[in-house]
This record gives C-alpha cells, sequence and structure tokens, in this order.
C-alpha cells in the first residue's frame, strides 16, 4: 500500500497516523472536530442550486441510501457518489452542502469555495473534490486546485480529490450502475438502516452470485478510497497533467 505521504505547510489534515506502524491511518478528522471547524469556516454565501431547469451540464439527483438529498453536477460526480454508496467506508455523505471560506494563503482576503461533497467515515470525516482528468490538465483549472488544496491545508480542513481516473477504471461503474439498480429499494434513509446490507431491510436474500458480485463491489471501492485518501492530491495533480 501506499505510505503516508510528508507534511506540508506543518502538516496535511487528511491523514492523521494511528500509530508508528508503516501504513495506518486515519482519513480526515474526527467528526465533532470537523464540524466545529466547518461551522467556524462557514461563509455567509449560500451554496449554489445544483439542479435547475436549464444549462448544458450533467445535472440530476442521486438516489441514495446514504444521503438525504444528493446531487450531481457531472458525469464523474454522479459516478463518484456510485462509489461512495458501494463502498463500506462512506457511512454517509452530502453534496454541494455548504460554502465555506478559506483564508489566502498567498495574497489577502478569503476564498469561498463550495466542496462538491463531504463524507463521513465512521467517526471521522473529509470534503471532497471531484474534478473530470481534463480539466485537471487545464493550467488554469490546476492553479485554481492546488490554490484550493494550499488554502484547505492551512485552515486545517480536510479536503480529498478523486479524479475521473479513480472511478472509472474499466468495467467498474457498468458493475456499480447494475448492481444499484437490481439492489432492493430501502425507501427514505433510516438512521438504523445498515446500508452495507445488500438489501438494508433484511426482507429478501440475494442468491450466491449476487451476494458475492456485492462483496467484491464492495472491496473495490473500499480499496478506490484507501487508496485515494492516503495519497497526496497534489502529487496527483502532477501525474495526471504529465499524462497528457
Amino acid at each position: 500500500m501506499p505510505k503516508n505521504f510528508p507534511s506540508k505547510e506543518g502538516g496535511s489534515p487528511l491523514l492523521a497516523p494511528n500509530n508508528k506502524q508503516q501504513g495506518d491511518f486515519s482519513p480526515g478528522l474526527p467528526e465533532d472536530e470537523f464540524d466545529s471547524l466547518i461551522r467556524r469556516l462557514l461563509s455567509k454565501r449560500k451554496a449554489r442550486r445544483v439542479v435547475t431547469p436549464r444549462g448544458l451540464r450533467a445535472r440530476g439527483n442521486f438516489p441514495s441510501l446514504k444521503s438525504h438529498s444528493a446531487h450531481f453536477e457531472s458525469l464523474v460526480e454522479e459516478d463518484t457518489w456510485r462509489v461512495a454508496e458501494v463502498s463500506t467506508r462512506v457511512k454517509a455523505f452530502t453534496t454541494h452542502e455548504h460554502v465555506v471560506s478559506f483564508p489566502r494563503t498567498d495574497r489577502e482576503g478569503i476564498q469561498d469555495y463550495t466542496p462538491d461533497g463531504c463524507f463521513r467515515l465512521g467517526g471521522r470525516a473529509t470534503l471532497v473534490e471531484v474534478k473530470g482528468d481534463w480539466l485537471i490538465r487545464l493550467a488554469s483549472t490546476r492553479a485554481a486546485l492546488q490554490e484550493t488544496l494550499r488554502n484547505a491545508r492551512a485552515a486545517g480542513a480536510p479536503l480529498v480529490l478523486i479524479a475521473e481516473s479513480d472511478v472509472r477504471k474499466p468495467g467498474l461503474q457498468t458493475e456499480l450502475k447494475e448492481l444499484l439498480r437490481d439492489r432492493p429499494s430501502a425507501g427514505l434513509r433510516r438512521r438504523t438502516m445498515d446500508t452495507e446490507l445488500w438489501d438494508p431491510l433484511e426482507k429478501t436474500k440475494p442468491d450466491a452470485q449476487t451476494l458475492r458480485r456485492w462483496r467484491e463491489a464492495q472491496k473495490t471501492c473500499d480499496e478506490l478510497l484507501d487508496r485515494v485518501m492516503r495519497r497526496d492530491p497534489d502529487d496527483y495533480i502532477q501525474i495526471i497533467a504529465a499524462a497528457h
């Protein structure tokens, strides 16, 4: 597994080592600490509406057992929420929920930033930014993204970058779409619901093949998110840019 990356500007909040063992890590921040930080950073600006009647971009509602009202404003976001829905790492998530104000590190003023999502990871939490690879290859987008990462790091806010190439491994989205399409509906999200189960209401039992596919998909999504949360996002931006 990838090793923890060196600290930058006082240390990255993305990773908080549990102990000195190589490879052990804790993503994000403890939930109470995360929530307190976000409350302090909240901007007076309101988050924009994602799903609107007009516009050419791909936008829509994402049906989820882990989120009360999930939306996507790009197909890469939709694919990312699909991974979050299947992964056992993500216990709950929100999308485009609020605007936070990061003090700028390279000049005066603040940066108002709307995270694409927030993942709740079983006692810990992190903000999430989703980007298409082609956007990261644009110098202007790349510079803006790197500035956001610097500002978030300086503010102590954990921010995970998930790129198109992370969630579009060959065959992955096709399998996730089929599984989520066939999964029994559980209606509105309930706090007591076990979202790791094929049927959270436990009214049906999947056949052996479906259960095997479901567990393999969960494992794949868990490993994907583990890998994403371990790496240095700045390094990965450079890898994508160099691949052009």
